[in-house]
């Protein structure tokens, strides 16, 4: 039986494989696939994309029980993914992002990912729009990055970040949704090389009023906020 499978990678849209000896796979069951030459967790999606090539499928490997999405996350990741103009599989990668509803299925890999600490050089269209940041000096100003999703727009916004904190600035990142805030800080932790202060609605009381405190003593730098919680 065909079965599409999304993995948290850039696609965006789900792989077909072969079910194999498993039976009653449905949308939200979580699942090892093959996948290049290694192998990938994903999660049965909602519908098979469509293809005129005929090519072998690959069979799933095993189903982790005990553990699944629900099938209106499914529905949001397809809607937020057509609406933000970005991909299925990283919007996938963001919801596994978070360590409390990913345990189990971490259980399950065979290999562990290291974060790497990756160097970031602007092409020239990036210095360009640096620039154009740069040219607002200290004075208010609303400024919007528009570029495809893999553009770099992130990168540009942090060079300027990194600008800022050398001369002993703070800066402060909203992010339009909680759930963002997981891949947006690994990504933040690849450039910076530190761990910045996260604050949402679950963010512990205690944790925020460091934070606050922080942030008034000038001593903390940088924080990436999520929607609706700063008030």
């Amino acid at each position: 039986m065909k079965v599409p499978v999304l993995v948290p990678k850039v696609f965006n849209f789900p792989f077909t494989y072969d079910s194999g000896h498993l039976e009653n796979l449905k949308p939200g069951d979580i699942v090892i696939v093959p996948f290049g030459k290694s192998k990938e967790i994903g999660v049965v999606w909602d519908k098979i994309q469509t293809s005129t090539k005929e090519f072998k499928l690959r069979n799933i490997e095993k189903k982790i029980e005990k553990f699944k999405i629900n099938k209106n996350l499914i529905s949001y990741i397809n809607w937020f993914s057509s609406y933000n103009l970005a991909s299925k599989g990283m919007i996938l990668k963001m919801c596994l992002g978070d360590k409390k509803n990913t345990s189990k299925i971490e259980e399950n890999k065979q290999e562990k990912l290291k974060k790497k600490k990756y160097n970031f050089s602007l092409n020239k269209d990036q210095k360009k729009s640096l620039s154009d940041l740069k040219r607002f000096g200290d004075s208010f100003n609303v400024s919007l990055l528009q570029g495809v999703t893999g553009s770099g727009k992130t990168i540009v916004y942090f060079e300027r970040i990194k600008e800022v904190l050398k001369n002993n600035q703070q800066v402060l990142i909203l992010l339009p949704e909680i759930f963002l805030t997981n891949q947006f800080k690994d990504r933040f932790e690849e450039f910076f090389g530190f761990v910045p202060s996260i604050w949402h609605s679950k963010i512990g009381i205690k944790s925020k009023r460091k934070i606050w405190q922080g942030i008034m003593d000038n001593k903390l730098k940088l924080v990436i906020g999520a929607r609706s919680t700063l008030l």
